[in-house]
């Protein structure tokens, strides 16, 4: 068990390294993959509520979402960047074990890949 919080599940460079250890077949066993896939589909699971939550906590400031865009009103943006900071610093916890580097050997990440998706391994 461990936890991640809302930045990372909000962060573009962490839904990429999904992308790329989710899409991967390099794994060094059926058992590695079979992890790997659990703690993917919760990691989407919860992006989603980080998502739904998101555009909630956006709705109450008063913004309209268009095209995926939205506009602060300009008396709340202090207020939001507060808002939105403690919002992103929620935990989020994975009843899995984080993935170990041997989970990860064969799949050929790039130092991005890995950096954005530090929370989730364990480099012990």
């Amino acid at each position: 068990m461990f936890e991640i919080k809302f930045r990372n599940l909000r962060d573009p460079n962490f839904h990429s390294a999904v992308q790329v250890i989710g899409g991967s077949r390099g794994y060094s066993s059926t058992r590695s993959a079979y992890k790997v896939s659990k703690l993917l589909k919760d990691i989407g699971a919860e992006s989603d509520i980080c998502e739904r939550l998101f555009l909630e906590k956006v709705q109450s400031f008063g913004a309209e979402i268009a095209n995926n865009k939205f506009q602060i009103p300009d008396d709340r943006v202090f207020e939001w960047t507060k808002a939105i900071d403690e919002f992103l610093d929620t935990p989020v916890t994975l009843h899995h074990d984080k993935l170990s580097l041997s989970d990860l050997e064969k799949i050929n990440l790039s130092p991005l890949d890995i950096s954005a998706f530090e929370p989730v391994i364990d480099f012990g």
